[in-house]
């Protein structure tokens, strides 16, 4: 996948270097990075080491635990603009000096511990026996409301036929004349925010939804 404003003009040489037969070119891919931005929710992460607590960490504890990270996280992100939460804990056999992090739902000792056992299991292939388990910091994550995008749509442009040709006698087209078209390098596909070059050897196609594919043509 190539992004950034010059991401597209080593994209299909860094693909022939690792024989990858395709270069996916999206809308926008320019700015994608400040795009994801915008449209990415808002979210607030806060923690609490309780590992001091050991055995007084019973479910009431917990309970009061995660209320006191709900009003730390409600400082960054208020209850109004909250579309959901998460908790998690960070969970380890005692003695070890690593965690897992682990889904804390519902937030209570005995889910903790099986969702920490299940995920220790499958990521080290055993559980070891008689080992009492820890549970190190305790978190909690609150997303907001992701803004509502609609981005313009890459329409047809009559025109490719027409399209100059630049210094080394290679076309240049934007991503509108080359809708619904493939054309072959080598090629500059010109995007307001960015440049990918088509060498010879392959094709670019521009998709309905605006996406450019780049193909290494075989043979």
């Amino acid at each position: 996948v190539s992004f950034g404003g010059a991401g597209g003009l080593h994209a299909c040489a860094l693909a022939d270097s690792l024989e990858i037969p395709r270069v996916l070119v999206p809308p926008y891919c320019g700015v994608l990075s400040a795009l994801g931005m915008v449209a990415a929710p808002p979210v607030a992460d806060v923690s609490r080491t309780v590992v001091h607590l050991d055995g007084r960490l019973d479910d009431a504890r917990l309970e009061q635990e995660y209320q006191l990270l709900a009003g730390s996280a409600a400082a960054t992100l208020p209850d109004a603009a909250t579309a959901s939460s998460e908790r998690y804990a960070d969970v380890r056999f005692r003695g070890q000096s690593y965690e897992v992090k682990v889904r804390a739902d519902p937030p209570t000792r005995a889910a903790i511990e099986a969702a920490f056992t299940e995920a220790y299991r499958g990521l080290y292939g055993r559980v070891p026996n008689g080992r009492p388990i820890q549970i190190v910091t305790l978190r909690l994550r609150r997303i907001g409301h992701a803004a509502r995008l609609a981005l313009p749509k890459v329409g047809r442009s009559p025109g490719a036929a027409a399209s100059p040709a630049t210094g080394a006698g290679q076309r240049a087209m934007t991503r509108a004349e080359l809708a619904g078209r493939q054309a072959a390098g080598p090629l500059l596909l010109i995007d307001p925010e960015a440049t990918a070059y088509v060498p010879p050897g392959w094709t670019a196609e521009c998709r309905d939804d605006g996406s450019v594919v780049l193909s290494h043509r075989r043979g």
